[in-house]
């Protein structure tokens, strides 16, 4: 008997057996949000942000307390067109920018 012949036969009666089984990879699974977190969004901010957000920041550049003043969507906004003197950051994908956010609800300057 022809091998090619065995292996096409075992995937087609292996398919017809396996009807309840998603036929794509991930089509009956759950779509999640990614966790939320706050050392992740530490990591990043100290690679991209610190440099004009940290220690000895001008008042105006203190990120200390951003999450009362201005909503998530501002703050989004702002990481896609920039503000004053901040350039853009469209690089920082979703995902970063909401861990960054929650790094922010603790951020203080010391």
């Amino acid at each position: 008997m022809n091998v090619a012949f065995v292996a096409v036969a075992i995937a087609v009666f292996g398919a017809a057996c396996d009807r309840d089984s998603p036929t794509s990879p991930g089509e009956h699974e759950i779509e999640t949000e990614p966790t939320v977190d706050a050392e992740a969004g530490k990591e990043v901010f100290e690679r991209l942000c610190i440099t004009c957000h940290g220690p000895g920041a001008p008042p105006e550049e203190n990120l200390t307390g951003v999450t009362q003043r201005i909503d998530y969507a501002e703050f989004d906004q702002i990481m896609d067109e920039g503000k004053g003197t901040m350039p853009a950051w469209k690089s920082v994908n979703e995902h970063q920018r909401r861990n960054i956010w929650e790094f922010l609800d603790t951020y203080e300057i010391e």
